[in-house]
This record gives C-alpha cells, sequence and structure tokens, in this order.
C-alpha cells in the first residue's frame, strides 16, 4: 500500500527502526557483548527514535486527534512512553541480552503496528501544512545504524 505522502518520511524512519531491531537481534544470536548493543541502542535512541517520538506527538497526533483516531493516538502515546521507561531502565541497569531482545521486540511491535493500522487510519485527516512540516523530516536512512562501530552483528 502506498502511503500517504506526509507520512512517507515517518515510515522510511520505521525502516531504519526495523533496520535496529534486525541487526540487535543478529547481536543477540551472535552473543555479542551487551554493554556494546547498548552503545548501540543509545545511538539509535538519540539519533533516530527519539526525534522520530517528538515528531509524532508534535505535529503528526495534534493534528489528527479526531474522535476517530482517539484510542491510536492514546496507544501511540502510551507505547511511547513505555518504550521510554524501557530504555531508560536497560541503560541504568545494565541490561543484558534478554532485556535488549524484549526492547528490539516491542519497538519492532510499536513499528509493525503504527505502520499497518495507526497510519492507514490518520491518512484521511492530514492536511497540506501538516504534510509541509512532515516532508521535511531528516531521513538519515539505515546509514547511521549500518555505520556503528563495532559491527556486533556481523
Amino acid at each position: 500500500m502506498k502511503r500517504h505522502i506526509a507520512l512517507q518520511p515517518l515510515s522510511r524512519q520505521h525502516h531504519t527502526a526495523l533496520l535496529a531491531v534486525l541487526l540487535l537481534k543478529k547481536g543477540i544470536a551472535r552473543q555479542a557483548p551487551p554493554p556494546i548493543m547498548r552503545a548501540f541502542v543509545q545511538q539509535v535512541w538519540d539519533e533516530e527514535l527519539q526525534p522520530h517520538f517528538r515528531a509524532e506527538e508534535e505535529w503528526l497526533l495534534p493534528a489528527v486527534q479526531q474522535p476517530a483516531t482517539e484510542n491510536l493516538v492514546r496507544q501511540m502515546l502510551e507505547e511511547h512512553a513505555q518504550l521510554r521507561t524501557m530504555h531508560h531502565q536497560m541503560m541504568v541497569k545494565d541490561a543484558d541480552s534478554a532485556v535488549i531482545g524484549q526492547f528490539a521486540s516491542m519497538l519492532e511491535q510499536h513499528v509493525r503496528w503504527e505502520e499497518r493500522v495507526c497510519f492507514p487510519a490518520m491518512e484521511p485527516f492530514i492536511d497540506p501544512a501538516l504534510s509541509e512540516r512532515l516532508l521535511r523530516l531528516e531521513d538519515a536512512g539505515g546509514a547511521r545504524c549500518l555505520q556503528f562501530e563495532p559491527k556486533f552483528w556481523e
């Protein structure tokens, strides 16, 4: 399904998040050191996820707030809060591979839900002003993820 043009930058960012999930799963399977994977998560968090959440929360959600999207908006905010909490706990408590895997799974489920359920339901409510704002979002693609050193997933 072709995504509304205004949501395409957010969808590309979702692709980057899924790439990060894949790399984490490979690292876990190869028994990569958890401190290295946590450093990777922190980089992805700072450069990709946190700015992405902010764009959705500050621009997308207020613009599509309708009775038809109320539950979706609430769920998105709740899942963002859960991911923030899990990220914080993972960094503070020197999480092991199992916890890193849980974070990766939660992130993957969240991204897939947004793409399959949330965005299609929100597309009818996107106006030109929102389109202009979202189209200006930076799209780093997967390049930053793949440039992380050491390449724990190989």
